[in-house]
Order: C-alpha cells, then sequence, then structure tokens
C-alpha cells in the first residue's frame, strides 16, 4: 500500500457517509450449481431469491479459475452512478486480494464491481459488520442452504476439481433429504453498499494504525532516501528511531514502555502481549496479527485470504508459517514444546481450523 493512500481513503469514507441514508442500494449475486456459464440466462431466474425486486446492471464477472459469478443491483439505484465511481477508487486504494475478480480492466463499472463482491468474501471476519442474506425472499428460501453458499460464491477457491467435489457432496446430502438440488446457488449483500464500503474503510485503517501494512524495520522508499540521509547527518538524528517509511520519529511515552502491559501490540519486527514481547516478522507476523484479533478458529481458507490475500499459498506454506508463530511465541514466553500456543482444534481436509490460546500466554506472563 502507498502511503499517501490511507489519506485518501479518509477522504473516500466521508464521501461515501454523504450516501449513507435510506432508500439504499443492494447488491444479489449467483452462480450456477453445476459450474456452467449460460449467458443467455443472465435476465432469468432471479424472482426465485429476490421476488419481485426491481434489478439493473446485471452483469457477468469472471471470478478466478474461469468460474463465472452473475450478479445485479437493486433499491434506491438511483445513487449507483455515484456509488460507481466512489466504489472504483476505493477498490485502487486497496492492496491485492481485496476482490476475487481476475483482470483489472480500469473500467470504472468492472471496478465497482470488483469491489462489491468482495464483501462476499468478508463473510465471518470479526471486522465485518455487513449482513449477507443466503435464503432471500423467493422460493430459494426453502432450501436453506446457510453458509456453505459461500464456500462458492466467495470465488476464492482455484481448484475446480475440489469445488466440484464438494458441489457433489452437496447435491448427495440434498437429495438424500428429498430436495432438489437449486439451478443456481444465490445471496444477497443487504447492508447498504455505502455503508458496507464505510465498514470496509473503517477496518482497513485499522489495520494501518495497529502497523498490519508496516514496511519492515529499515526499508526506504525512494522518496524518503533523500531526507533520510539529510537527517543522518545532523546533530543526534543517527541515535534516532524511524517509523515504517525510515524517517526519524520522536520517542513518546508509549514507546519507552514497551512491551506495553496489557493486550496486544506491534511494530514492525516485532510482537508484544501482556508484558511479554518476542521477535516476528513477514507473513508470519501478520498471521499471529489475525489470530490475535480473531474471535473464532480460523481454516486455511480463512488465513489464505485474510495474510496472503490469494489462492497462490499452498496448504503447507501456510502451516508452515503456523509453526514459526508457534515457535516466536514459545521463545518469547519461554513455553515448553509440548505447550501449544495455537492449536489445531479441528481436524480434516477443508476444515482444518486454529485458534491462537492466549490463556497460556497469559498463565506465563502472571507469573
Amino acid at each position: 500500500m502507498h502511503l499517501q493512500e490511507p489519506e485518501r481513503l479518509k477522504e473516500l469514507l466521508a464521501e461515501l457517509q454523504k450516501y449513507n441514508s435510506p432508500p439504499g442500494l443492494f447488491h444479489v449475486t449467483r452462480i450456477r450449481f453445476d459450474l456452467r456459464d449460460v449467458p443467455d440466462e443472465l435476465e432469468q431466474g432471479w424472482a426465485d431469491f429476490v421476488g419481485d425486486a426491481a434489478l439493473v446492471e446485471l452483469s457477468r464477472d469472471e471470478v478466478r479459475c474461469g468460474l463465472i459469478q452473475q450478479s445485479a443491483y437493486y433499491g434506491n439505484t438511483g445513487k449507483l452512478e455515484d456509488y460507481t465511481g466512489l466504489a472504483a477508487e476505493t477498490l485502487l486504494c486497496f492492496p491485492g486480494g481485496t476482490s476475487p475478480v481476475v483482470f483489472h480492466h480500469r473500467d470504472a463499472r468492472i471496478d465497482r464491481n470488483q469491489w462489491t463482491l468482495g464483501f462476499y468474501g468478508r463473510w465471518g471476519e470479526p471486522t465485518w459488520g455487513g449482513a449477507i442474506d443466503l435464503k432471500g425472499r423467493g422460493a430459494y428460501a426453502q432450501l436453506d442452504l446457510g453458509d456453505d453458499a459461500i464456500h462458492v460464491l466467495r470465488g476464492r477457491n482455484a481448484d475446480l476439481n475440489k469445488l466440484r467435489g464438494f458441489l457433489t457432496s452437496w447435491e448427495e446430502s440434498l437429495r438424500y433429504h428429498g430436495i432438489s438440488p437449486p439451478e443456481y446457488i444465490y445471496a444477497a449483500i443487504v447492508t447498504d453498499l455505502f455503508r458496507a464500503s464505510i465498514l470496509a474503510i473503517e477496518a482497513h485503517l485499522k489495520q494501518i494504525d495497529e502497523g498490519f501494512f508496516d514496511l519492515p524495520p529499515g526499508a526506504l522508499l525512494p522518496v524518503d532516501v533523500a531526507q533520510t540521509l539529510k537527517n543522518e547527518t545532523a546533530d543526534g538524528e543517527q541515535d534516532r528511531p524511524t517509523n515504517g517509511s525510515g524517517n526519524p520519529q520522536s520517542v513518546t511515552d508509549e514507546d519507552e514502555r514497551w512491551p506495553p502491559d496489557d493486550g496486544w501490540r506491534f511494530r514492525p519486527g516485532e510482537f508484544a502481549f501482556g508484558g511479554g514481547q518476542g521477535k516476528i516478522s513477514g507473513k508470519a507476523a501478520k498471521l499471529l496479527q489475525r489470530l490475535a484479533k480473531a474471535r473464532r478458529a480460523l481454516t486455511l481458507d480463512d488465513l489464505r485470504t485474510d495474510v496472503w490475500g490469494d489462492d497462490d499459498c499452498s496448504d503447507g506454506n501456510i502451516r508452515t508459517h503456523l509453526t514459526k508463530v508457534r515457535d516466536a511465541l514459545r521463545g518469547a514466553f519461554r513455553l515448553r514444546k509440548e505447550v501449544d500456543p495455537v492449536p489445531c482444534i479441528a481436524r480434516g481436509e477443508g476444515s482444518a481450523a486454529w485458534q491462537l490460546d492466549q490463556s497460556v500466554l497469559s498463565a506465563h506472563t502472571s507469573e
């Protein structure tokens, strides 16, 4: 993330807040149950989910591995033009992995769709306060497919065979209960899209403030090099700490109190909790931050999406970084090897999940 973008995000936040009032603008999406793309059917079948709601801007968006996801907007569609420009610009200020859509065409409407489809990938995040409807107001509500629909619609799975296997298992389960599989899998964002964007920006700015996107220690942006060299020649400047972009910063009371007495704190290359501290960097640092913030167990897909931002990271690589986090915590809190600070609380392909056990850390820091 470029250093100037947080300020631009704050400006966009103010613009979005102007439109955050009823009646709202909403979004609905679907993908064929059998994963086929049938372009001629784009305008058919929506009433099964949204009833008599009038839809506009129907689109076909390619998500990962060639899947086509169909979408539409409804509600106060007079706000759609304003939302298009703001959503497209907001997308450009976010890091990669925000959206499941493959190509960045730099077309405002396509970028807007990328931003909107990214909300479905936030389902289940503690920082996400938006609401997603998985039942609808039409005949589809009788199926009550629940959260499983998000696994398909979030567009994060790059393995089509694995996805088809999931749908086959799902179909068998439905037929066992005497239910015919649906033609489409639907979901809708029933939080006003301006409000949803505000929630996403606020959560992202909070992560920036907490150092989630800090540059590594000692990293310099080219525009900072000349100023840094100038500062280093000034009396006393070479002994002062630097911030994430390499520029000197004053020592504050908070710096002098490191490590803090309570809660989690992160700064480049270090972490602290309850008076203890340790060293950690790179993806392992982001992984620990995500685990520390979570209020539930996180699956491989959660970690891949939230930490790596795409599907390029293998399951084995994620497990390796989980080991690095464990090693860092054991070293910082002098834990015995048999004590697991990040236990696996669910096992199995596609269902493995981990959760940070703060109790073992707290037990050490209270000694």
